[in-house]
């Protein structure tokens, strides 16, 4: 009896892909998965299997978005619903014993926000959710009129999507301004779709790639052709950010180039800090007398990054100052004597700048350089005090970890109606010169990216939708039921027999936690190997 009233569900939803990959340029993508259900006698149901996919989105109020209002319970708004029928297996009303597989397939469209949480404030969600209706148990089974209270009326599952935009959704403006900030939010490149819209001359192929790697290539700023240095003390400096698209886990590497010319220097302290501001518009329903209304509400949140890797960005033959108490203060070993006006030290550099995507191997060779400097002791570079004398400069390259999905503050950039998330990153550099503190800087805007837009092999590069299971036709000019059966089927077997195939997949981020704690195992807990036993007969 006690395995009849067993309260385990029989009933499961198995995505093929669980995170989908939005691009606007394509109006929709497709959900594909199946409906599993196994059961261990004939069920006897209603109708046909009904699957709905839902977008939630949920707002909690709190006390500055909502003046002179209650805050009251969580304001949920439906996105999307998309409602399918699935055809039982017969026409009896009744699901034999054994295990059957529904599969399903349908678009949903590729404008639709991603997936986002910011805690205590708001949530947009996916789920994909299946029902089985029972049928009223014939009372003369007296089996099923004793389990009548344990039984439900209804069997259901749910499975979670996640959907990722590559980048927030924009509307692409040809004015051209100067202004950093107003291009980050009137431009986006990837937005193809209002290239031929009214007002806007299409673009050629060779603009859009200019754009398009304008939107993710660093930036640099210095003053190594200006002749008049009295506004920066006779401080000759040059600072790079090697990337402006970044990935929450991954890392940014950075330039930083110092040169006193009329007097010592100290560089007191280096560190990049990543702003995020947040734009939200809640629409709040009426209710007891109380108007509907939009309110409207802004915040801020940014990050400082001064932990860093750090190594000498050039293999020259330039005589460094630095001893053996180089090995106590890692700073040191980055200033180097002479001047830095020699245009071969950069031209590596530009180069790289420059070269977007040559795909000729040297990238492979960046990405082996920046994995030897990840493996280097951390330098925290708030904390710098590093003196440069006349006649020496500091010069190093330093590749800063970049806080994971996990964290609180940062979110991936986005547009929707709901939320606009805009990210702006600002390089600082204090030098104190005659007692006089210095501030040097390099602002950009910048995109922060999704973990999980990044190659599991950590080259940091954005990637293009995972290839979908997409049906094919027979050649056969009249297919029967059967081939066409058995050709569906023969289709998905890879993708079904796939050993992640309907488990939870972890993102990049929590992969890296994972096998770090893995290898981080204590000795203690492992199984001591010793010699085998030695037998004698005595």
């Amino acid at each position: 009896m006690a395995k009849l009233i067993s309260n385990k569900n029989p009933l499961s939803v198995v995505l093929d892909e669980p995170v989908l990959y939005l691009e606007d340029t394509l109006g929709s993508v497709m959900v594909r998965g199946e409906v599993i259900g196994h059961f261990t006698k004939d069920t006897a149901i209603q109708g046909p299997i009904e699957l709905v996919f839902e977008g939630i989105q949920r707002y909690n109020p709190w006390p500055e978005i909502m003046r002179n209002r209650p805050l009251g319970d969580p304001i949920e708004t439906t996105l999307q619903v998309t409602e399918l029928s699935l055809l039982p297996p017969n026409s009896q009303g009744i699901i034999p014993a054994g295990i059957h597989r529904f599969p399903f397939e349908f678009p949903i469209p590729a404008s639709l926000p991603t997936t986002v949480s910011i805690p205590e404030r708001l949530e947009i969600f996916y789920r994909l959710t299946a029902t089985i209706r029972r049928s009223q148990s014939s009372e003369h089974q007296w089996i099923d009129w004793a389990l009548r209270p344990v039984h439900k009326k209804k069997l259901t599952a749910a499975a979670h999507i996640r959907l990722i935009h590559a980048v927030p959704s924009a509307i692409m403006n040809n004015n051209n301004t100067t202004d950093d900030h107003y291009y980050l939010l009137q431009h986006d490149p990837w937005n193809l779709r209002s290239l031929t819209a009214p007002g806007h001359h299409r673009l050629s192929l060779d603009e859009q790639y200019d754009r398009l790697a304008n939107a993710l290539v660093g930036r640099t700023s210095d003053n190594l052709d200006h002749s008049n240095l009295e506004k920066t003390q006779g401080i000759r400096y040059r600072l790079h950010v090697d990337r402006t698209a970044i990935a929450l886990g991954t890392r940014v590497g950075i330039d930083v180039m110092i040169e006193p010319t009329l007097s010592r220097a100290k560089i007191r302290s280096i560190k990049l800090l990543i702003a995020e501001t947040r734009e939200y518009s809640m629409k709040i329903p009426g209710d007891h007398g109380l108007e509907g209304e939009t309110r409207r509400a802004n915040e801020a949140a940014h990050m400082i990054l001064k932990w860093a890797y750090g190594s000498s960005p050039t293999k020259s033959t330039t005589t460094t100052t630095t001893s053996s108490s180089s090995s106590l203060n890692p700073a040191k070993s980055y200033v180097y004597h002479g001047r830095a006006n020699d245009p071969c030290r950069y031209s590596s550099l530009c180069k790289r700048n420059l070269n977007f995507d040559t795909g000729d191997g040297k990238d492979e060779e960046e990405e082996e350089e920046e994995d030897a400097i990840a493996r280097g002791p951390l330098v925290n570079l708030k904390e710098l005090d590093q003196t440069v004398d006349v006649g020496d400069y500091f010069d190093g390259r330093f590749i800063m970890p970049v806080p994971k999905c996990s964290n609180v503050l940062l979110h991936p950039s986005m547009e929707s109606d709901a939320v606009k998330i805009h990210h702006w990153l600002r390089l600082s550099v204090i030098v104190e010169c005659n007692d006089q503190p210095l501030e040097i800087t390099l602002e950009a805007p910048m995109r922060m990216l999704d973990c999980r837009l990044v190659a599991d092999d950590e080259r940091q590069t954005i990637l293009p939708p995972p290839p979908s299971y997409s049906p094919t036709h027979t050649t056969s000019t009249s297919p029967t039921a059967a081939s066409c059966d058995y050709s569906f089927w023969e289709q998905r077997q890879p993708i079904t027999m796939d050993t992640v195939w309907g488990s939870c997949h972890l993102c990049p981020c929590q992969v890296k936690a994972h096998a770090a704690k893995r290898s981080s195992t204590s000795p203690c807990t492992l199984h001591e190997r010793g010699p085998p036993p030695s037998y004698s007969e005595q």
